[in-house]
């Protein structure tokens, strides 16, 4: 019986062999960490069946690049997918895993993700986030960029990280005709209050203030069950994106090499 691989599927994509970049995450697994026990699956080697991923000294942009370099003589200037492989890439706090699958999603030569785990240590919101931007990118055809902010969005929301957008945070209006949003602070401003207030503000419209309400209190399904253009969408992308820097106190080298190819294109 034919069956279509996602080997093919990719090939016909992008017209070219799409090899995997193994990572290395710096997890464990309730197997090993006493949780459920300490030594392991019988299955599974000591390196917790990563014997091809980078060294996890590395950070995930200096693995990536290590990686390339691996698979160089077979793949010279080809796709590749991010693969976090060894131990369970999804037992930890969803803030790390915001940090790590942004920066191994931020090269333009990176097109898709692959995460080993194990189903136990996969929480249902966090396997809906993950399906729900892929179908919208694949399926919906969303643009890139909406797709991204909105799973940024929601992730940190789902991390802990919700910012506070129910109204201004000084004067309570609930819907400002000029809303600006502080990204340090993860709270919404109308703009006399914002004017007042310090650096680092970022200036919404009607259309990415909505639309950042829309993926924080939607259904998850219908996450992003919105559209936007232009000088909107580049608003909410710019939000979304600032917001993710600020509260996890980082930037990263790959998606600063991201926008350098977004622009050069």
């Amino acid at each position: 019986m034919y069956y279509h691989t996602l080997n093919e599927e990719l090939r016909r994509r992008f017209g070219c062999k799409v090899y995997k970049l193994a990572l290395d995450g710096g997890f464990t697994c309730p197997n090993r960490d006493g949780t459920i026990g300490a030594r392991g699956c019988i299955f599974c080697a000591g390196d917790g069946s990563g014997a091809f991923a980078a060294d996890r000294a590395l950070d995930i942009p200096q693995q990536i690049e290590a990686a390339k370099a691996r698979v160089a003589g077979k793949n010279g200037g080809g796709k590749y997918i991010a693969y976090f492989q060894n131990f369970t890439n999804t037992y930890g706090s969803l803030a790390h895993m915001e940090r790590l699958f942004i920066q191994a999603l931020a090269p333009e030569d990176v097109v898709a993700l692959s995460v080993a785990t194990r189903p136990d240590c996969l929480p249902p919101e966090i396997l809906s986030l993950l399906l729900n931007s892929l179908y919208a990118l694949d399926t919906l055809q969303k643009p890139q960029s909406i797709v991204k902010a909105a799973f940024e969005l929601k992730l940190l929301a789902l991390s802990g990280y919700e910012p506070l957008l129910d109204g201004c945070a000084v004067c309570g209006t609930h819907n400002p005709k000029e809303p600006v949003f502080d990204a340090q602070q993860g709270v919404l401003l109308c703009k006399e209050c914002a004017d007042h207030g310090g650096s680092g503000l970022l200036p919404l419209d009607a259309g990415s203030f909505a639309a950042m309400r829309h993926v924080l209190f939607s259904e998850p399904k219908r996450m992003l069950s919105f559209s936007l253009s232009g000088e909107t969408e580049k608003r909410f992308a710019a939000a979304c994106e600032v917001f993710a820097q600020v509260q996890l106190d980082r930037r990263f080298k790959t998606l600063d090499f991201y926008k350098s190819m977004k622009i050069d294109n």
